[in-house]
């Protein structure tokens, strides 16, 4: 930690967007997991297979980005959290299911976080949570972009 402090840091402040020496950033993981994601839809949604993959931990955090519809921020805040519940660590077993009150649904509505070490610990376990889409509009957008410093002056046209 004390020979790669710097890159540890902007891992922690560019999640998405900070490349490894030699390495990928998560939006490079993104694109192949999505593409990955379209086979497995594909292939077993036929006949409403179950799937289990097994990955990095790097690779989750993508698995997130992509299956809970996050935005780059969030996977900075997810990231940085310090909750034993979602933290990613070895062998952390992240379960998403379409499986919503005995309906089967278009996509996952729900995710839940065991640690096979410890899978009766509720401190470091999360039982189902609904995953909450953003919705974005117009307002919502512009709101959102106003929090960031501008890098080019805007001209107002009247």
């Amino acid at each position: 930690m004390e020979q790669f402090k710097v890159e540890m840091a902007r891992r922690k402040d560019f999640a998405f967007f900070w490349r490894p020496y030699d390495g990928e950033t998560l939006q490079d993981v993104f694109l192949r997991l999505r593409d990955f994601l379209d086979t497995i839809h594909r292939d077993a949604n036929i006949e409403k297979k179950h799937v289990v993959v097994v990955c990095h931990g790097e690779t989750m955090w993508a698995w997130r980005v992509i299956l809970e519809y996050w935005m780059p921020w969030d996977l900075r805040y997810g990231m940085n959290a310090h909750n034993l519940q979602t933290k990613i660590h070895n062998c952390r077993i992240i379960q998403y299911s379409r499986n919503a009150s005995g309906q089967l649904a278009d996509h996952f509505t729900q995710v839940r976080f065991v640690s096979p070490k410890d899978p009766m610990d509720p401190a470091k376990n999360r039982d189902w949570q609904p995953i909450v889409r953003p919705v974005w509009n117009d307002t919502k957008l512009l709101a959102h972009v106003e929090q960031f410093p501008r890098f080019i002056g805007v001209k107002q046209v009247t």
